[in-house]
């Protein structure tokens, strides 16, 4: 009788524990990737800084230009991968939450 109770209770709660194990490793490797694209982020402004204060140096247009134009490429190329983080973070999430209530 008991292993038959433990039986089924292992058939009904399965999915539940694999679905919260997923969701564990999917959230750890979450905030491994966080972590990097935090640094990265401090990375991104420390040399926009150091861009800033090399333009503040510089009197000739020409220089001005050669230092401005690839320090608005790189914001704009920052920017549009802010925009892919969020959107792969907003993904992911969908895709936990509908993992979990297909499993519930």
């Amino acid at each position: 009788m008991f292993r038959s109770c433990v039986s089924r209770a292992d058939k009904v709660f399965s999915p539940s524990f694999t679905a919260l194990s997923l969701s564990h490793s999917s959230i750890h490797t979450e905030q491994q990737y966080k972590v990097e694209v935090y640094q990265q982020q401090i990375d991104m402004e420390k040399l926009c800084h150091q861009g800033e204060l090399l333009l503040k140096k510089v009197s000739d247009q020409t220089d001005r230009d050669m230092i401005q134009e690839p320090l608005t490429e790189l914001r704009h190329l920052w920017d549009n991968l802010g925009d892919k983080i969020t959107q792969r973070q907003v993904r992911n999430h969908l895709m936990r939450l509908k993992s979990w209530i297909t499993h519930n």
